[in-house]
């Protein structure tokens, strides 16, 4: 089989073939070499034990080699032919793989020789882009190096790597000398902390931080904000850290000098406000916003300044801002107008305000209240009718001359003063009542006064000039004058005050002093000194001859000499001078040995050593008894004099009062008879309409019955009858007249009820003290006061809770305690209303408003409370709640008399109690006390000052 794969070739070469045959020779090979010696092997054997012939045994053998190397052939030639297959698609492919590997390196050369190529653009591109960069980075460094801001780059350690012109003047260092180092290095330890403690903190955080700073600059300190953030490499981690740094020092101090401004604007109670060219509203200050009625953190951008002006000051508004639009100031008086609808009087500064060029840029504008001032004004009058009476009961001399210098007023003081009466002074010169000597200064003052400006009321602070009286005799007086211009006629009022008195307790003041002065200079002062520490260390002769005290006395117990009163004062003086090394400095009383007491002024000073220590102590005690007994003196005679004062303004005040009272009283007394007389007036008719209507209901029942008769008796009247019914209407007549006729009965009763009302009310009839029923009187009052409890557009109905309690009838001035229920339930009304004001709807009818009258009994008392739920009075306002002319409503709607009135009725004619008790937010409530029986309460009065006066 080897020979006839390859017989031309040997049998060595045969089977080191690589082709078919010499793989199938390799195979065969050991199968040829063993199969036939086995198989003779077999034969042989049983050739042997002669189970067959030799001939059959060859041919067995033959035939087993045949069919045995046969399927041996056959499998191998059919492996070969597998395995050529198999090599020839493997050679295909790897034709295929050598061309497309070829293919593959012609096309990966082609790229290399492109990617070549663009590497070489590349770094062509990479050089050029560095140059831009450099550049860039040159323009970046001269940007950086002429910007103001300060530019700052450390590394991870602190160390500074970059920064530019303006942060190396911040260092005050070259950019050299800051390169490489650190803060540490470049600031004070305390500054380099704080640093390094900030960006240690940066650098944790890995965030941008802005902060102000403290850095010294030129040996001061400025401040600086900074912008610190980390900065990172290409891997993102933090290199170190970049500061932008700006120097805020004059923006901080602008800063607060704006918040100083706006301080000191939101802090001035007056109206502040800036508006724009159009009037719109830009800034109102607290005050402003409070003045107006606006919520403080309201927006007013969408208001107009005008809004807050009265529409009858709009035409003034105008004119102002016409003058300040020229560049000039306007000062005068306008109304402002609340969101509540009050109008207030204001005195109004307006100013306009330019920007760059001149160019008018906003309008602001400064107003204060002066409703007081307007007030003020309404009350002159009645001030100027005060006037005579206090003149008349003054002490003081009050002397008014005419441009003429004529006298022509000089009331009971001056009478007394001066010793020349009212009619022999009264058209005289004024020189008549001066010096000589100062006449000719006077008549230069005058005329220099005189001749100024009419705002200036006063000539100069009060000051002390001469009298003369009527004997020639000339005395010290104090003196203030004032300037008046009444109806085009100027009046000069001198008040004058003669101080002969003080003038003389003041010379002995004096003297004292003097004589003080001399003995100090005659008479050698107590002198004593103590160690360092201020203790007596050896003996005071001086100390020891007044006191009495040795020298182990003085050691530890000398305090003991001062008087019990002044000894915490001295020890505390003492040891502060003492702790600070400065002066001594006290006032005390002292005990002598006889244990009698004087006042000293104590000085001591400390005595340095050459290093500055204390060495020592020297102190005087300067007996000051004589000057403390003169002041003593002076006290009590000025004390005199505040003492006449206040007996003076009692008087005024009194005098006040009982020309209130009689004001009041007159018009509570013609009111009474209007009152009385329009009842009266109004009754005669009612009664004439009342006692006809029972007649004319009885006419009209016969005149139905009548008619209902003829109905029923002659139901089918002639035509004219028919059609005439018709026209009137006779079903329904006969139907309303009944109703008419009751309702005029109703009406009648009502106006009958009224007029008794009207008539308790009023109480002409009962003028002097009756027993009364007290609820009669508040019904009354409430009948009459029915109009404002009323229910109206913007609130339900007061509603008025009655508690009412029973009791006798009480002794009482019917007709003013019914003034009394009038003033308070009126001032329940007018509290209501304003807390209405306050309210929205929903609040006013959620919860609506009420007045509670109470009445009760207690012993001999009778107790009338009469409450609201408004929102209540202050405690300040309580407290003068009674006093004459106080009042809290705008001008025009009260004087201020009720309340004061109203106390007089109940405490001084009733001998009885008004208290008022409010807590704000919570309403409030007077209560009434009186007595049921005045003659007993009278009595008990009477009783109580005698054992007063018994006791005493």
């Amino acid at each position: 089989g080897i020979l006839f794969t390859n017989p031309e070739r040997g049998f060595i070469a045969v089977i080191s073939s690589d082709r078919a045959g010499g793989v199938m020779a390799r195979r065969l090979l050991p199968q040829a070499i063993v199969i036939p010696p086995l198989a003779g092997y077999f034969i042989i054997s049983g050739n042997r034990f002669q189970a067959y012939e030799p001939e059959l045994g060859l041919s067995l053998l033959s035939v087993l080699n045949v069919i045995i190397f046969t399927v041996l052939i056959w499998q191998n030639a059919k492996t070969l032919c597998t395995a050529d297959r198999k090599r020839h698609r493997a050679e295909l492919g790897l034709r295929k793989a050598k061309f497309n590997l070829e293919t593959q390196v012609e096309k990966r050369t082609l790229q290399l020789q492109i990617t070549n190529e663009q590497l070489q653009q590349q770094i062509l591109d990479s050089q050029t882009t560095k140059q831009a960069l450099q550049k860039n980075y040159n323009l970046l460094l001269t940007v950086i190096n002429s910007t103001p801001t300060a530019l700052f780059v450390k590394d991870i350690h602190g160390r500074y790597t970059m920064l530019n012109a303006a942060g190396a003047s911040i260092i005050g260092k070259s950019e050299d000398d800051i390169i490489g180092r650190d803060d540490s290095e470049l600031f004070p330890p305390e500054i380099a902390g704080n640093i390094k403690k900030i960006d240690r903190q940066i650098v944790a955080a890995g965030k941008t931080q802005v902060i102000e700073e403290e850095l010294p600059v030129k040996g001061n300190l400025r401040t600086f904000l900074s912008t610190k953030n980390a900065y990172r490499d290409w891997q993102g981690n933090i290199s170190g850290i970049v500061s932008i740094v700006r120097d805020i020092t004059e923006s901080k101090e602008a800063e607060v000098a704006k918040n100083n401004l706006v301080a000191i604007l939101e802090a001035t109670p007056d109206f502040v406000g800036i508006c724009d060219l159009e009037g719109r509203a830009v800034y109102i200050n607290k005050a402003g916003r409070k003045m107006v009625g606006i919520d403080e953190d309201a927006d007013i951008s969408h208001r107009q300044i005008a809004e807050f002006t009265a529409a009858s000051a709009r035409s003034t508004l105008k004119e102002a801002i016409a003058t300040v639009a020229s560049g000039g100031v306007w000062n005068g008086e306008t109304t402002f107008v609340s969101a509540s609808g009050l109008e207030i009087p204001v005195n109004q500064v307006i100013i306009s305000h330019s920007a760059s060029g001149d160019k008018l840029a906003y309008i602001s504008t400064i107003a204060r209240d002066i409703s007081h001032r307007k007030q003020a004004e309404q009350a002159l009058q009645l001030s100027q009718a005060r006037f005579a009476g206090i003149v008349e009961i003054a002490d003081d001399a009050i002397i008014s001359v005419g441009a003429d210098q004529k006298i022509i007023l000089f009331n009971q003081g001056a009478e007394q003063i001066f010793g020349w009466t009212a009619a022999e002074a009264i058209g005289q010169s004024l020189n008549l009542l001066l010096p000589e000597a100062f006449v000719a200064t006077h008549s230069h003052l005058v005329s220099n006064f005189g001749g100024g400006l009419k705002q200036a009321r006063k000539m100069g602070n009060r000051k002390e000039i001469l009298g003369r009286r009527r004997d020639g005799t000339e005395f010290p007086a104090e003196a203030s004058i004032s300037k008046l211009e009444v109806a085009g006629e100027i009046i000069f009022t001198a008040i004058l005050r003669d101080v002969t008195a003080s003038r003389e307790a003041e010379e002995l003041v004096r003297l004292s002093e003097e004589r003080y002065r001399s003995l100090a200079i005659a008479t050698a002062q107590m002198v004593w000194t103590t160690n360092a520490s201020g203790l007596f260390d050896k003996p005071q002769p001086d100390w020891t001859a007044y006191t009495g005290m040795r020298l182990e006395e003085m050691t530890d117990n000398w305090i003991e000499a001062v008087h019990p009163e002044d000894r915490d004062r001295t020890i505390q003086a003492w040891t502060r001078a003492v702790e600070t090394k400065s002066l001594y400095e006290v006032e005390h009383r002292l005990r002598a040995a006889d244990g009698r007491y004087r006042h000293f002024w104590v000085r001591a000073v400390p005595v340095l050593a050459e290093d500055g220590s204390v060495r020592e102590w020297v102190g005087t005690h300067t007996d000051i008894s004589d000057r403390v007994e003169v002041l003593e003196a002076l006290k009590q005679s000025e004390g005199q004099y505040r003492s006449q004062a206040a007996e003076l303004e009692k008087a005024v005040h009194e005098l006040h009062q009982t020309q209130t009272q009689l004001i009041q009283t007159e018009k509570i007394s013609s009111l009474g008879q209007l009152v009385a007389g329009v009842a009266h007036e109004i009754n005669n008719p009612i009664n004439f309409i009342y006692g006809n209507i029972t007649h004319a209901s009885a006419y009209a029942t016969d005149l139905l019955s009548l008619l209902h008769l003829y109905q029923e008796k002659y139901p089918n009247p002639v035509p004219e009858i028919v059609e005439a019914a018709e026209d009137i209407e006779v079903d329904y007549l006969m139907e309303d007249f009944t109703k008419i006729l009751e309702s005029m009965k109703v009406g009648a009763d009502r106006i009958r009820d009224l007029v008794v009302s009207l008539r308790n009310f009023s109480r002409l009839d009962e003028a002097q003290m009756k027993r009364v029923d007290i609820h009669e009187g508040i019904e009354s009052t409430l009948l009459i006061l029915q109009h404002r409890l009323k229910a109206t557009a913007s609130r339900p109905a007061i509603k008025i809770i009655k508690e009412y309690g029973d009791f006798p009838k009480i002794e009482c001035y019917a007709g003013q305690l019914n003034q009394v229920f009038m003033n308070l339930i009126a001032n329940a009304i007018d509290a209501l209303e304003e807390y209405n004001s306050k309210r929205s709807a929903k609040d006013i009818y959620s919860c609506p408003n009420t007045i509670r009258i109470s009445t009760s009994t207690n012993s001999n008392t009778v107790s009338i409370r009469i409450s609201d739920n408004g929102l209540g009075i202050t405690q300040e306002v309580i407290r003068n709640l009674f006093d004459p002319f106080f009042t809290t409503k705008p001008v025009g709607k009260g004087t201020g008399l009720g309340l004061s009135i109203s106390y007089q009725i109940v405490v001084e004619k009733h001998r009885g109690k008004l208290q008022c008790f409010s807590v704000p937010g919570d309403g409030a409530e007077f209560l009434i006390e009186i007595p049921i029986c005045q003659q007993v309460s009278a009595l008990v009065t009477e009783n109580n000052q005698l054992a007063a006066v018994g006791s005493h």
